[in-house]
């Protein structure tokens, strides 16, 4: 009798199945649970423990101490702010010290000194803390006022108070046609470094007059020069009101 062909696996359909390695091994993926591990551990430990030197907030207010001398700004976005202290502002003698709040922030706004004699220029010194290096400040504010059509001077650099300043003068002018007063304004702004790198304190002063009416050229341009103060003094104020600001507590 014949014997019967074997039948092979290929030919019942049977096929062959390579075991294909795993992309990770085993040790492998064990390193790699570790170091994602890791990595979060280090993100959660970051937030935190990492403080950038914002204020804690309770009840919509920045927790501040000696909060009735402190100048804040918000360096957050939107609902989410978040608050530096950027100095601490004192009394200025021979001057009433208001505060002025900001109408949508009540953790903000500016001290504002006006002084006691009447008719004494300038009409009040301001000081807030600004967002932004002294330079930037000064630069934002010299680009601003001139694109307004305010007479600006050159930015300046100045040393006071052991305390580097930058500063810059604006004057608006004008005649009101139907009353024939001429109004001049003019208006000194200084910026100085506060507690912290990135941020300034603001010193502004303002001064505004009125002439009598219908003055000719020479009686408007006789106003002007009687109103407008010259630098010394503007220097001077500036020197008093840096006197009284602080830049060493930061909370």
């Amino acid at each position: 009798m014949a014997k019967k062909a074997k039948t092979s696996a290929r030919s019942k359909g049977y096929r062959r199945v390579e075991q294909k390695k795993p992309f990770l091994s085993k040790k492998e993926i064990i390193w790699l649970a570790a170091i994602v591990g890791a990595v979060v551990l280090a993100i959660v430990l970051f937030n935190v423990l990492y403080d950038d030197g914002s204020l804690q907030i309770a009840g919509g207010r920045a927790v501040v101490q000696n909060s009735e001398n402190s100048l804040l700004i918000n360096a957050g976005k939107g609902d989410n702010p978040k608050y530096f202290k950027v100095g601490e502002v004192g009394q200025i003698e021979g001057y009433r010290r208001e505060w002025v709040e900001n109408s949508a922030d009540a953790n903000l706004g500016n001290f504002r000194f006006y002084p006691e004699a009447e008719g004494s220029p300038p009409d009040y010194i301001s000081v807030s803390g600004g967002k932004g290096t002294p330079q930037a400040l000064a630069t934002n504010v010299l680009y601003s006022m001139a694109q307004s059509g305010f007479e600006t001077t050159a930015i300046q650099e100045a040393e006071i108070g052991g305390r580097k300043v930058y500063h810059l003068s604006y004057i608006l002018q004008g005649t009101d046609e139907a009353t024939g007063v001429t109004t001049v304004s003019q208006s000194f702004a200084a910026y100085t470094q506060s507690s912290y790198e990135q941020y300034a304190i603001s010193i502004g002063q303002n001064a505004t007059a009125e002439s009598e009416p219908n003055l000719d050229e020479a009686g408007i341009a006789a106003f002007r020069e009687s109103v407008l103060q010259p630098e010394d003094a503007l220097l001077a104020n500036l020197e008093v009101a840096l006197a009284a600001i602080s830049t060493e507590s930061q909370d």
